[in-house]
């Protein structure tokens, strides 16, 4: 009997992914889906050929080997296909705020009992301007007020004051500020190479240089 020989070829009948859904929460980042295909046997297919799309490149890309690239802020559907049978991932693109201190500057120097004036602004993506629901806070005086613009007057100390905002997905971002306000100091007097400085019992002190006397002269 002459032998016979016989070539199964396995036709995709189901296709899933190791993800249903992406998030990310910075435009750049990738992320890799993996297909499994199987027959109408529930056998995998090895080596089987997928076809990967995305419904919006704009928000997200994905390369002919399944990697998924976070374009802009958006939502889209990667779909991965193998001969009649599909399947789909869900991507979100989602940034959080940018925050921005405007004021105080940095290692800004206050008396006991001034008042200062914190500014900051906050836009998202997708929600805009969100400068009045910014939140100030104070690692030393806890909560100081919400919106872009708000006074307060803080104890003693050194202080690190954070502004947040979140958007509407729960997403927050924040800035952060250094803040010294002097203890038992009443007045300061700033040269251009000295600093003269009258604490609240009344002594002055000097510091700088003292190349012609600024701070005084030792005998006398």
């Amino acid at each position: 009997a002459l032998p016979i020989s016989v070539s199964v070829s396995q036709v995709a009948a189901s296709i899933s992914l190791d993800a249903d859904s992406l998030g990310f929460a910075s435009l750049g980042d990738t992320t890799q889906l993996v297909a499994t295909v199987r027959d109408a046997n529930d056998a995998v297919i090895a080596g089987a050929s997928v076809t990967w799309t995305s419904s919006d490149a704009a928000v997200a890309t994905v390369s002919s080997e399944g990697l998924v690239t976070s374009v802009i802020n958006g939502s889209a559907t990667i779909t991965a296909t193998s001969g009649s049978a599909s399947v789909t991932a869900n991507v979100y693109v989602d940034t959080p705020p940018t925050v921005s201190i405007v004021s105080p500057s940095a290692d800004t120097l206050l008396l006991t009992g001034a008042s200062i004036t914190l500014t900051a602004t906050a836009s998202d993506v997708l929600d805009g301007d969100l400068t009045s629901a910014i939140s100030w806070s104070s690692d030393l005086d806890g909560v100081l007020g919400t919106g872009g613009s708000v006074s307060a007057t803080l104890s003693g100390g050194a202080h690190t004051i954070t502004a947040t905002a979140s958007d509407t997905r729960s997403q927050s971002a924040g800035d952060t500020v250094s803040v010294q306000v002097w203890v038992e100091v009443a007045a300061v007097s700033v040269g251009g190479s000295h600093t003269m400085i009258v604490k609240t019992d009344g002594t002055l002190w000097a510091n700088g240089r003292n190349v012609f006397g600024e701070i005084g002269r030792a005998h006398v």
